[in-house]
């Protein structure tokens, strides 16, 4: 086990391969903004629900397989002070914000001009 203060995201199943979250605690709901060309989109809202990990057992998966719609190259752990928009997602680095902000949740959403797609993982 990792102790704090580590940030782990995980963002869907292929990243948990034999990770098992024993013990969590719902933080809050807040949502992203950010220019998105889809279709005939070109703003998206990210709204996604935050849980402080407290317990879990295993390994999360630093690769993962590539599918259509996958928005995950992985998963790992980094020292807080290693994280920035060059290598994490903006939802990291809001749980980034929750651990440095002595463990309050803020809700307030958060809004970007650019939203950084990694075309390779950089961790």
């Amino acid at each position: 086990m990792v102790s704090p203060p580590f940030v782990v995201i995980l963002v869907n199943a292929q990243s948990l391969n034999a990770f098992c979250l024993t013990l969590a605690q719902q933080l809050g709901t807040t949502s992203f903004r950010y220019p998105w060309h889809y279709q005939r989109w070109h703003y998206n809202q990210h709204i996604c629900v935050f849980y402080q990990i407290l317990k879990y057992q295993g390994q999360v998966a630093a690769r993962v397989a590539n599918f259509t719609g996958q928005d995950s190259l992985g998963a790992g752990f980094l020292p807080l002070t290693e994280l920035s928009l060059d290598n994490a997602s903006p939802l990291v680095l809001k749980a980034k914000d929750f651990v440095q902000q002595g463990l309050t949740f803020d809700a307030t959403d958060w809004t970007y001009q650019h939203w950084p797609i990694l075309s390779q993982p950089v961790f």
